[in-house]
C-alpha cells in the first residue's frame, strides 16, 4: 500500500463557464492524479469527501486548491481529504484487521498438543480394551446359545 500527499490547485479553471466548474473540477483532479500517479483514470476512484468538499460552495464557487491524501491499493488509487475523516475511519479499519489476523495467527500456534501419556495409561487402556473385547465375545457366544 502506498500513500502519499498532493496539493492540486483550481486556479486554471477560473476561466471556465460558471455552469460547468465544479464538474470540471472533478476531471481536473483525476488528470492531474493520472499525470503524477501514471495510472488510467478507471482506477481513480474519489471518495464522497472530496467531492462534497469541491461542491461545498456550489457549482460556480470553487476552493482555490485542495490538499488530498492518495492511498494506492491493489492497483486501486483512492482519494481522500488531507486531514479527512474517512480516511482515519480506513486506516482503524486496517489495523484491525491486521490485529485479528496476528491474533488468529497466534491462536493457531496455541493450539495444544496431545500429551504423551505414560506407560500406566497405556497399560490401563490395553486392560480396558481387552475387557471389552472379551465381553463382546461373551455376548456372542450367548447369542448363537438362545
Amino acid at each position: 500500500m502506498k500513500e502519499g500527499f498532493l496539493t492540486v490547485s483550481f486556479k486554471e479553471l477560473g476561466h471556465k463557464p460558471k455552469p460547468q466548474r465544479a464538474r470540471q473540477a472533478i476531471r481536473y483532479l483525476k488528470k492531474a492524479l493520472k499525470k503524477h500517479l501514471r495510472k488510467d483514470p478507471e482506477s481513480i476512484t474519489i471518495t464522497s469527501e472530496v467531492n462534497e468538499f469541491i461542491w461545498k460552495k456550489g457549482i460556480h464557487n470553487l476552493p482555490t486548491k485542495i490538499e488530498v491524501n492518495v492511498v494506492e491499493k491493489d492497483g486501486i488509487a483512492r482519494i481522500y481529504l488531507k486531514e479527512g475523516k474517512l480516511l482515519g475511519i480506513e486506516k482503524a479499519l486496517e489495523k484491525e484487521s491486521k490485529e485479528k489476523k496476528k491474533t488468529a495467527k497466534k491462536e493457531e500456534k496455541k493450539v495444544e498438543k496431545p500429551k504423551e501419556k505414560t506407560d500406566e495409561e497405556l497399560k490401563k487402556e490395553k486392560e480396558l480394551q481387552e475387557k471389552k473385547a472379551k465381553e463382546k465375545m461373551a455376548e456372542k457366544l450367548e447369542m448363537k446359545r438362545k
